[in-house]
């Protein structure tokens, strides 16, 4: 019985979606990274309305939790559920950029910054 507790607890965390913000202060400037990374592809696009920008992205899954909106120095965060997905809005404060970090970035000497990916880590700065 443990045995079997221990694989199904196992496969549990094999999908899992991870979601990181740093901030920092670099010559009196503020700064923040904000990472986000799941076990399988999801994609994130850039959308401007109105010059404002925002980012959309969509992850695959079921979360039986409540995700709660979140509110940061440099980005606001909005969680919607939907059937079989979950969306995430992520609006920046501030200028921001998205990266796919799916590129090697210590081969390619220029990193994408496109407005639409499908990837497994995106990084918003």
């Amino acid at each position: 019985m443990k045995i079997i507790f221990l694989v199904l607890l196992s496969i549990c965390t094999l999908f899992s979606f991870e979601l990181a913000l740093n901030t920092g202060r670099e010559n009196n400037q503020a700064f923040a990274v904000l990472h986000a990374s799941n076990d399988l592809d999801f994609t994130c696009q850039k959308i401007v309305i109105e010059d404002k920008i925002h980012f959309e992205c969509e992850i695959m899954g079921v979360v039986d939790n409540k995700l709660s909106d979140q509110s940061f120095t440099a980005f606001d965060l909005k969680f919607i559920k939907e059937p079989q997905k979950i969306k995430m809005i992520i609006l920046p404060k501030m200028s921001a950029r998205m990266f796919d970090l799916s590129q090697n970035i210590y081969a390619d000497k220029e990193l994408n910054s496109s407005s639409m990916h499908k990837s497994k880590s995106f990084t918003f700065i």
